[in-house]
């Protein structure tokens, strides 16, 4: 399918292949990989978000996804806790069993 960004002087048209994921709840995703290929950089500047274009410095502003709904009070999108009386060795231990039995689980 087509892909069309509307910038201030006309268009910038990608041909892709797009998948539809049910229950998604933003428009769309742009990986990495997409970034890498059209060589598009992300610029994020005073809780605004612009995608250019490769060397062509053609711009678009964009939603950043990480909006205010996923930050708490403090301005933080997540918190780190740690179970008191256990040393740094000992978690990161008890971490790694518990990721080791995820990771075996989801093979």
């Amino acid at each position: 399918m087509d892909l069309l960004f509307g910038m201030s002087n006309g268009f910038v048209k990608m041909n892709i292949e797009a998948y539809v994921v049910r229950g998604m709840t933003t428009p769309f995703i742009l990986g990495n990989d997409f970034a890498d290929q059209y060589s598009i950089s992300i610029l994020r500047k005073d809780e605004e978000t612009t995608l250019i274009f490769g060397t062509s410095n053609q711009e678009v502003k964009v939603e950043n996804s990480m909006g205010s709904s996923l930050i708490n009070e403090e301005g933080h999108a997540f918190h780190i806790r740690t179970s008191p009386g256990l040393s740094n060795r000992t978690l990161r231990s008890k971490l790694h069993r518990r990721n080791q039995k995820l990771k075996r689980r989801t093979q």
